[in-house]
């Protein structure tokens, strides 16, 4: 073959695929419109009877302390909602290791916790 036939095949098939390429711009898919009203009534309904249905509890704690929200179980490293019992010797254990700054700390936790059971 001749090397002038190779080029000018070449630019036939990237002038075809170019205007297949233009030719494919104009015919971007239209966005899909949603009817959001209908789907969220449906929603909220469906909710509204869940949350009639279950009532949930909250177990978490959670104190202020130098300006910072803490959660009073993450502190003494316990899960959310273990007795007070526990929580106290916990507190025991860690009280024997702090510094004074950290035993004011520990103490607020405990107070958050034992506050929150009884009232």
């Amino acid at each position: 073959m001749n090397s002038q036939l190779i080029v000018i095949v070449q630019v036939l098939i990237a002038g075809t695929f170019i205007l297949w390429i233009l030719s494919r711009r104009g015919s971007t898919p239209k966005p899909t419109v949603l009817n959001m009203r209908a789907e969220m009534k449906k929603q909220h309904i469906t909710v509204m009877a869940e949350t009639a249905e279950v009532k949930a509890k909250v177990l978490n704690v959670i104190f202020m302390w130098n300006g910072h929200g803490w959660d009073a179980y993450e502190v003494f490293g316990l899960p959310a909602g273990t007795c007070v019992s526990d929580v106290r010797k916990r507190y025991e254990e860690l009280l024997s290791q702090a510094d004074e700054g950290q035993k004011q700390f520990l103490q607020t936790a405990l107070d958050a916790i034992e506050n929150k059971m009884t009232g």
